[in-house]
């Protein structure tokens, strides 16, 4: 039996419509769903023995508005996130759509220890209202998003004299696990029972520093694409390796770093 044209184009038209209706009950359905944010803080650490830093409060900025972040307030010590090691914050539910900025709010309660004294860390009047950083980070509703807030406690100190000491937060988000960077280790063969600093320099001259674990390893994250030399422990009982190359979302291992 012949079938019209007609009728061939009918039945055409009620398929794409049918189609039609089921992809736009797809994206409604995942619109409506929920993206899980969790935020967690880590530390770019600074030659000083304790960096405590009160958090009071998390505020994510998206395009429908700003929610607040119920998060565990208190004292962090920067310096027990360092080398990989973070701490969770706190989650919240939103809906698709971008995660613009977030803003971290910061208590008076801030101090630095320097040879066994701990001193104030003073806030500038300007961050009262909290640091905001960018994220511009696409949601999904149903996907579940880790960020890492990267505290650089080395570049958020600085040093006036008289023994005042003045927070003015350098701050970095990333997702969490696709962190860019590079890890090794370093070996002191004169004295291994100290950290070393350890500095990754990128050919633009920008430097990113750490300090090494008791054990010798160490981790410099957040950093950009691109080619850098390492150099651990203070001139003049340093070593070095040079054109260490690092690709998005990869951590490069460097060989052994020998301090003699």
């Amino acid at each position: 039996m012949r079938v019209g044209r007609s009728k061939i184009w009918s039945i055409g038209i009620i398929a794409a419509v049918l189609f039609l209706a089921a992809c736009d009950k797809d994206k409604s359905t995942s619109s409506k769903e929920s993206a899980r944010v969790s935020f967690y803080m880590t530390d770019a650490p600074g030659d000083f023995e304790q960096v405590n830093i009160e958090v009071v409060g998390l505020t994510a900025i998206t395009d429908s508005g700003q929610v607040e972040v119920p998060i565990d307030t208190g004292i962090y010590d920067l310096l027990d996130l360092t080398n990989g090691v973070d701490t969770l914050l706190g989650s919240i539910s939103v809906g698709s759509g971008r995660l613009n900025q977030i803003r971290l709010l910061l208590g008076d309660n801030n101090q630095v220890k320097v040879d066994g004294e701990f001193f104030d860390l003073k806030t500038p009047s300007g961050q009262q209202s909290g640091l905001k950083v960018n994220v511009n980070q696409d949601l999904v509703g149903g996907l579940n998003y880790e960020l890492l807030i990267d505290f650089d406690a080395a570049k958020s100190i600085v040093v006036t004299g008289n023994n005042k000491y003045i927070l003015k937060p350098v701050l970095r988000v990333m997702l969490r696990g696709t962190e860019t960077g590079i890890e090794g280790v370093v070996f002191d063969g004169v004295d291994s029972t100290h950290t070393e600093p350890v500095f990754a320099i990128s050919s633009e001259q920008d430097t990113f520093s750490t300090f090494s674990t008791n054990e010798g390893t160490f981790a410099i994250l957040g950093l950009t694409e691109g080619t850098y030399t390492v150099v651990a422990g203070t001139a003049p009982d340093t070593a070095q390796r040079t054109g260490v190359v690092v690709l998005e979302d990869n951590v490069t291992p460097v060989d052994t770093l020998l301090i003699e």
